[in-house]
């Protein structure tokens, strides 16, 4: 028996929502907060899914076993009425003059052993930092929603984080298959959470915020009317640097590389 098969949905409204997150997110670490709305059809659905038939997912088996689920979280879950996410950046504090990380291990061998591991790698699992920051989030937030249900995810469960990221507005999505947020850069880990919040004002289900519920810093001095998928333009600084050429603007990451 689905254990969450009764759970009833709860409504707020945007501006309550964002009001909470405002007040809790600085203090748990998160810096950036967004929602989407649920049943929500990913703009990027097919595209996701013909990434996973060309094989460019490489030996992360893991991704066909849940690529339909991944591209509609209602199939497993018909309660949610809404997806939470969250992010935290993973570059802030390095050195401006730190050189770029090298996963294939070019540096000289006497440099730094930094210099040969991705930022994201250098610090503490953001699996548990990340997680245990949005449930202590999700915590405070059901002292001030009676009803509240939500469970968050840090890559352990089957979505695309990224494409709710930008739906939620903490972004838009880059030449090098990541989240750019245009002042926090890509360095971002990504979390969501499925819950039963029914967010009046939210933009209609997949339709991109403009901005998110909470920022540590604004991504525009001006938003604009509509959220941009692609900002980068002309620019291949990201496709030039990648040492095994894995990126694809249009194809995506080959993991096999």
């Amino acid at each position: 028996m689905n254990r969450r098969a009764d759970i009833n949905p709860v409504t707020v409204s945007v501006e309550q929502l964002q009001g909470w997150l405002n007040c809790l997110c600085p203090e748990m670490g998160i810096e950036l907060a967004g929602a989407v709305a649920l049943p929500c059809p990913l703009p990027h659905r097919e595209k996701w899914l013909q990434w996973v038939a060309d094989g460019r997912h490489g030996d992360l088996e893991y991704l066909i076993r849940e690529s339909e689920n991944r591209a509609d979280p209602n199939r497993k879950n018909p309660w949610a009425r809404s997806v939470l996410v969250m992010a935290h950046r993973y570059t802030a504090g390095w050195p401006k003059l730190d050189p770029d990380p090298s996963a294939g291990a070019d540096a000289p061998l006497d440099s730094p052993w930094t210099n040969r591991v991705s930022r994201y790698a250098r610090g503490l699992d953001y699996h548990d930092v990340l997680l245990k920051a949005m449930r202590r989030v999700l915590r405070r937030l059901s002292e001030k929603i009676p009803g509240l249900e939500a469970f968050a995810s840090t890559d352990t469960g089957p979505y695309l984080e990224r494409e709710y990221a930008w739906l939620a507005g903490l972004g838009f999505l880059g030449h090098n298959n990541c989240l750019i947020h245009e002042k926090l850069g890509s360095g971002l880990f990504l979390g969501v959470a499925l819950s039963n919040l029914v967010v009046d004002g939210l933009p209609a289900a997949g339709i991109p915020s403009v901005e998110p519920l909470f920022g540590l810093t604004p991504r525009r001095r001006r938003p604009p009317q509509t959220a941009p998928v692609d900002l980068c333009g002309s620019c291949t600084r990201c496709l030039d640097a990648c040492p095994t050429a894995a990126l694809d603007p249009v194809k995506g990451l080959d993991a096999h590389r």
